[in-house]
């Protein structure tokens, strides 16, 4: 395929961004409705082709400002008459996360700041029942509004087996797996919480918070082993710290959910004593990039041994229910290699013009790799295989003491993160991102018992008007705004459930009031 191209009648390829074994992105114009977008060509057949067809789906599902837009999903004819299969997708200016972390870790307000958005991202995806499963640093961009989410094509539905039937493997980048997914237990949301943890750690310190000699190390590091402590930050509240410990918990069940990590983030951050701009800066000044999901950021399958998970500890937790339906340090080891850029390829980051100021299980048995003793490849070093086979003996779980630690909500709430109690109801409002002209904000929404189809309504200030919302049914009459379950998140229980909207603003730009839900007041505190 070549620049000039044009797929369909309509999309005209005009750069290639980057290429892997199995799909080659581009940055190429829509001549229809005349703007720019990245396509996702594949070049691989068969299963590969269900997998593009099936991230397609999922993302069309997912309407959020933290998750980057699936626009098309069609077939063209290639070069050599075969089928084309390809994704278009929104064009993101900006660079990758794992582009930005090669300068170095992120002042911590902008790596909080990121790390709630992505949380924010996912809180979404589990809403619709969907778990990312490769939630790394080169699957995020720094756009101009912020973190968005990348690369949906190694996500499943909640409660999914992790390998497909017949298949020996596991879908991911092993420095960000959780230990019940090494184990190849059903899939849950709270694994990507944990890769998130690993996230945050990668983006405060620059390294990964397992690490290990040798790929049996630190495969058994995500099992066994504490997480490193963090170094000394100036300024970093202890509350981030619990955060991160909680998120890297090794039951599924002691970690928080997106929703709640999304929350607890953003206060935090917005409580920095000063902006943390220089994330925006620095992307400013670098080249373009592409995040093609070669080298250190593309998924990987680690092979699991076939049979079922020896019984070196209790067996996994049910899963909760929510809903229905890098950088360098991205690898600890280099496996098998399935997917490529297949799944590893999302969209293209390009230099932006301008910038926003943004405050920059109980587990089975491990799977460990054959005891060649081989030694874990540099953080920059391409992929590679090795085999893997049962561990010849148990080994007792350590449990990390802080898993259960749970920062005080009022240690860190700010005014732009504020929480409404009132018997069983609890809300809190975050700001995703505010400007002149409006806002993004997400309203998590708990209930200390069980309620089917919900009603939430409250106020917004005078000449505030919603423009769009997801994971909810929304009517505006006047300042009183009235948000209705969407079917799929009937069921609203302590876990909660987070809706979100943009609204432009004509005065004020105070967050909303007079919380009700199904008809009972919350006290907004």
């Amino acid at each position: 395929m070549r620049a000039d191209t044009v797929l369909n009648g309509r999309y005209r390829l005009r750069r290639r961004l980057g290429a892997g074994g199995m799909s080659v992105v581009w940055q190429a114009y829509d001549r229809v409705l005349e703007r720019q977008v990245a396509i996702k060509l594949l070049t691989g057949t068969g299963p590969d082709t269900d997998r593009i067809r099936a991230e397609a789906r999922a993302v069309a599902r997912l309407t959020h400002p933290r998750i980057v837009n699936v626009f098309d999903c069609a077939e063209s004819t290639g070069p050599d008459g075969g089928v084309l299969p390809f994704v278009v997708m929104e064009y993101v200016p900006g660079r990758s996360l794992a582009d930005r972390l090669d300068d170095g870790p992120l002042p911590w307000p902008a790596a909080v700041t990121v790390a709630a958005e992505v949380a924010d991202a996912l809180a979404a995806a589990h809403a619709q029942g969907i778990v990312h499963r490769d939630v790394t640093a080169a699957n995020v961009l720094l756009g101009e509004t912020g973190a968005k989410v990348v690369d949906f094509g190694i996500s499943a539905a909640i409660g999914d087996r992790d390998a497909p039937p017949g298949e020996n493997s596991i879908l991911g980048t092993p420095a960000y797996l959780s230990p019940e997914r090494l184990a190849g237990l059903p899939v849950e949301p709270a694994s990507d919480v944990y890769s998130l943890g690993v996230l945050l750690h990668v983006l405060l310190t620059g390294e990964t918070p397992f690490g290990g000699d040798t790929t049996t190390d630190a495969t058994e590091a995500h099992w066994y082993g504490p997480p490193a402590a963090l170094p000394p930050i100036d300024g970093l509240p202890t509350a981030v710290d619990r955060l991160r410990r909680r998120c890297l918990a090794k039951r599924a069940k002691d970690r928080p959910t997106a929703a709640e990590l999304a929350v607890e983030l953003t206060a935090l951050a917005e409580a920095a004593d000063r902006p943390a701009d220089e994330l925006a800066a620095r992307a400013a000044d670098q080249p373009s990039a592409a995040v093609t999901g070669v080298a250190a950021g593309s998924p990987l399958a680690m092979p699991v041994p076939a049979g079922e998970a020896g019984p070196a500890a209790p067996p996994v937790e049910e899963r909760r229910r929510v809903g229905p339906l890098g950088r360098r340090a991205a690898l600890v080891a280099a496996v098998v290699l399935v997917l490529g850029v297949a799944v590893g390829a999302s969209v293209a980051v390009w230099p932006a013009d301008r910038h926003t100021d943004r405050t920059a299980p109980d587990v089975a048995r491990p799977v460990t790799a054959a005891s060649t003793g081989a030694a874990t490849p540099s953080p920059h070093s391409g992929t590679g295989s090795v085999s893997a086979s049962p561990s010849p003996s148990a080994r007792p779980s350590t449990r990390t003491s802080a898993a259960s630690a749970r920062p005080s909500g009022s240690a860190h709430r700010s005014a732009s993160s504020e929480a409404a109690t009132a018997g069983d109801c609890t809300v809190g409002w975050s700001y995703r991102s505010r400007q002149d002209a409006g806002y993004t904000a997400t309203v998590l929404v708990r209930s200390d018992r069980s309620r089917h189809g919900w009603t939430l309504t409250f106020r917004l200030p005078a000449g505030q008007r919603i423009t769009g919302g997801w994971n909810g049914r929304f009517d505006q009459d006047g300042s009183t705004v009235t948000v209705r379950s969407a079917g799929w998140n009937d069921d609203l229980t302590s876990q909660g459930v987070s809706i979100g909207f943009t609204a432009t603003v004509a005065h004020d730009s105070g967050p909303g009031s007079g919380f009700a839900l199904d008809g009972g007041a919350c006290r907004m505190v």
